[in-house]
This record gives C-alpha cells, structure tokens and sequence, in this order.
C-alpha cells in the first residue's frame, strides 16, 4: 500500500508551481510592503492632527482676547477639520489591513507582522493556488491504494492518458473472488449468502470455501447463452488460490439430509412426466426382476443426486443403464 507504481509526466506541472512560490513571496513582499506604507501615512497624519489640534487651541485662546481674527479662526478650523479626516481615514486603511475593526483607536496590541501578513487575502490565494499545484504534482504519482500484488500494467512508458486511463490493477490476495456466468435457467436459485466450495487445478488435494456475495441485476447475451455475472468471497486462510486461476464451483442452493435419492441418469424423462424403473425379484432364489415403469416426484437436483419426493422408497431397487430399452412389466435378469 502507497508503493509507487506509476509517474506520470509532471514537467509543465513543475514549472506551474515555480511560478506559484514566486506569485507567493511577491504577495509576501507587496502586503509587507504596504503595511509599511500605511503605517508612515498614519504616523504622519497623527502628527499633523495633534499639530492643528494645538494650533487651534491656540488661535481659539487668542481670538478670546482679540489677538486672532475670525478669518484666522476659520482658516485654522479648516485645516483642522482636514488633518482630523486624513488622520481617520489613515487610522482605518491601517486597521483594515491589520485586521482590527475600522475605528480601532489602536491602544490594543497589533498581531505580529507575519501573521498578519499570511493572513492577508493576497497571501491566501497565493497559498491556495500552490496548494492546487501541489496536489497536481502528487497525482502525477500514481500509488497502490491497497497493499497486494501488482497483477496487470495497462499503459507503457510514454503512453498518453486522460483521465479514468486504467493505469494499473492491484489484487488483494486476502480478498480474493471468484467471477462465474450462470446460466439464466439457474439463477434464479442463486442467493447472496450461500455457501460455495470451489475446486481446481491449482490446489488438487483441497478444497476452498466461499460465499456469495454479489448477483449482477442484468442478463448478458455471451454467444448461445445468456449469462448472470456472480462474484463469490474466497476463504483462503492458507492463500491457496492463485490470481487468473480456472476453478470449479459448487453452490449449496438448498440442502436435505436423509431424503430418498437416485443418480441424475437412472430416470426417464417423458412428456414432462419422470419414470424410474423399479425392480422387483421373481422368487427368493431367481436372478430375474420383474420391471415396473414408477413415476416419480423429484426435488432438489445435486451435482450427481436428484432428491425423489414420491414413487420410490428406501430399499427399492432400479435399474440403471439404457432405460430407453425398457418396458413396464418385462422380465431382466440382473448383474450383481
């Protein structure tokens, strides 16, 4: 898991995010820059308007005793008015770009530069879009989402992909499926849940359980046939399953112990109708059997068995072989 199987190329991408960091340290420079702009404006402007505030004071203590006239006092008041709205207006660029509130009368401690500078909208971005390029570059390395074994490289070194490419398939050995076709005749006894054993060449002298656990919604035309996808969970405690392995299933749709039961060849299936051929002896020391065509009632169908509800009992002899041969009430003689 995370192991590197693929790199795509990222060259371009390397570039982009050169041109990111440099985007980001000039966003650095022009906020620290104007930080220091604004706070030369304020300083200014406060000194200008504590000077026309004493200048006014002054003039209005003289024009009391008539040592200033109205024009001065009035001339003195405009530039007052003016040095306190350049002073204000400066008071609030500073505190915006500080961070505080617009009429902040600036007696609490400012944040320290750097975090207002990173905190700055301009920095933000510049952070944003890197962050952007960051993960295009961690893309371009393309890693196992899973820890298993590299099972098939679907591109070759300078392959062109676009997204959704298949790049590469990993298998996990402890979740490893089986995925069969069932006919659509049988799958309709097929259930997620049922148990499964599992066979093949790969592991002769044992056999595999599994369950399973996902029926396709759709039937798909395959040739003659028309197929239902199955996928079955293996139980591998041993890792005896081999990847891209043939296997046989056998899927336990129902179960009956104890039940009357005869081989899936030694009945006769006609108009719809099933017979077996019953035998019974002529004489305790006779070979010979006397035949009786039985109809029969069957159940469940196994992989060598077929269960018989009615017709036939425990202990009754059949015969096997060629029933075709056969006719109610004929005489065989039969092999021990």
């Amino acid at each position: 898991k995370g192991s590197l199987i693929a790199l795509i190329d990222n060259r371009k991408i390397l570039v982009q995010r050169q041109a990111a960091l440099s985007a980001l340290a000039a966003a650095r420079k022009s906020v620290k820059e104007e930080l220091l702009n604004l706070r030369a404006a304020y300083n200014q402007a406060k000194i200008n308007y504590e000077q026309s505030l004493r200048e006014l004071n002054s003039t209005e203590e003289l024009y009391k005793i008539q040592s200033a006239s109205n024009d001065q006092l009035s001339s003195v008041k405009d530039k007052f008015r003016l040095a306190k709205g350049t002073f204000l207006s400066a008071r609030q660029r500073l505190n915006l770009r500080e961070g505080r509130k617009l009429n902040d009368p600036r007696e609490t401690a400012a944040k320290d530069d750097s975090e207002i500078i990173e905190n700055s909208v301009e920095v933000e971005h510049a952070k944003a879009n890197l962050d952007e390029i960051d993960n295009d570059l961690n893309n371009c390395r393309i890693k196992s989402p899973i820890k298993g074994i590299i099972t098939r490289i679907a591109v070759e070194k300078g392959s062109v992909v676009a997204p959704g490419t298949v790049i590469a398939e990993v298998q996990d050995k402890k979740q490893l499926e089986v995925v069969v076709n069932i006919d659509e005749v049988d799958i309709g006894y097929v259930k997620t849940g049922q148990k499964v054993r599992i066979e093949s060449d790969t592991f002769i002298d044992s056999t595999l359980n599994g369950r399973v656990s996902y029926i396709a919604p759709i039937i798909v035309q395959k040739g003659d046939s028309r197929t239902c996808q199955v996928k079955i969970d293996i139980d591998d405690p041993e890792n005896l399953a081999k990847i891209g392995a043939s296997c046989s299933i056998y899927i336990t749709v129902e179960r009956k112990d104890n039940v009357p039961a005869i081989g899936i060849d030694e009945y006769l299936l006609e108009k719809d109708k099933k017979y077996a051929f019953k035998l019974t002896k002529i004489g305790k020391e006779s070979k010979l059997y006397k035949v009786k065509k039985t109809e029969i009632k069957t159940g469940i169908i196994g992989i060598e068995k077929i269960e018989v509800v009615s017709g036939l009992k425990k202990g009754d002899k059949i015969a096997v072989g060629n029933l075709k041969s056969l006719s109610d009430g004929q005489i065989v003689a039969v092999k021990e």
